[in-house]
């Protein structure tokens, strides 16, 4: 079955986003989007798009992924 990707309110975007940084640093000492990407399996785009609060129609998987 196939999953449909989530449409994220924008507060929801930017908590990710803040996340994304706070975690990234702790766990992997980068916050940069190719650094996050890489040690999620995601491509930078997906990454960076999330940092920045532009993706907020999201995959559960890339969700999933980003949970580390």
């Amino acid at each position: 079955m196939t999953m449909r990707n989530l449409n994220l309110a924008p507060e929801a975007c930017t908590r990710i986003a803040v996340v994304l940084v706070r975690e990234g640093m702790k766990r992997y000492g980068t916050a940069s989007a190719r650094g996050l990407a890489a040690h999620a399996g995601l491509d930078y785009r997906t990454v960076s798009a999330l940092k920045q609060g532009r993706a907020c129609f999201v995959s559960p998987n890339t969700l999933a992924k980003l949970e580390y």
